[in-house]
């Protein structure tokens, strides 16, 4: 009897660890798709390629454009190609096992977002081909990547592109 009470315990608390684990995945999702989201709401998505990324299917996972690890995680996002323009967000420095960002040959405008030097599994970047404008950070993860991942963007400017600054870009 007792015996079988044990199990019927162990069994509840296993439910509750799965229910636990769910519930930290589901917040890692939101945080990871809250991000993403914040990033649509700075576009303007001429061809509709994004319209995947709506708040009613939270899983970026299922998103066109973004990359999943086993383990849920974002770790690539492609926008190349796809005649966007707007700004890229600070809030993406919160997909921290992003590996790929590619944004290359849109639109985009104002400037790169420390935030995105401080994402550590990042070991593939391009944002080249916009309309970027001021200084190129170069610390963090942002030390590995040469002027290749930023060509084309006339108004950016620094040690990385070799460009001096000295004019004033529109911020966001």
């Amino acid at each position: 009897m007792v015996h079988t009470k044990t199990h019927a315990c162990i069994r509840r608390l296993f439910g509750v660890f799965v229910i636990v684990l769910n519930s930290l995945n589901i917040a890692l999702c939101n945080v990871e798709s809250d991000a993403l989201l914040v990033q649509l709401a700075a576009l303007t998505d001429p061809h509709k390629v994004l319209a995947s990324w709506i708040n009613s299917f939270p899983d970026p996972c299922h998103w066109f454009h973004v990359h999943c690890d086993e383990s849920g995680h974002v770790i690539i996002v492609d926008l190349s190609f796809e005649d966007m323009s707007g700004h890229i967000v600070h809030e993406l420095g919160q997909l921290t096992h992003l590996r790929r960002l590619y944004l290359n040959n849109n639109r985009l405008t104002g400037g790169i977002p420390e935030s995105l030097t401080t994402i550590s599994t990042l070991t593939q970047l391009d944002l080249s081909n916009n309309n970027l404008c001021g200084l190129v950070p170069s610390e963090g993860s942002f030390e590995k990547f040469g002027p290749k991942s930023f060509a084309g963007n006339l108004q950016l400017c620094g040690p990385t592109v070799d460009r001096q600054c000295g004019w004033d870009c529109d911020f966001y």
